[in-house]
């Protein structure tokens, strides 16, 4: 391949790899939330379950 297109390709990869670093971190940063929530106000699950069962 010439030079144009194997920095095309480079590029494209690091672009790829770089999207999925931060995939992954956004990923894992919501766990974290989502964890730190049941944690420091399980109150809320409660408030859900409550409100499930009124409407049904």
């Amino acid at each position: 391949m010439n030079s144009i297109a194997q920095d095309l390709m480079e590029s494209l990869k690091t672009g790829l790899l770089g999207m999925g670093i931060v995939m992954v971190a956004l990923y894992s940063l919501s766990l974290i939330l989502d964890l730190m929530r049941y944690i420091f106000y399980p109150q809320a699950r409660q408030v859900k379950k409550m409100k499930k069962l009124e409407n049904q």
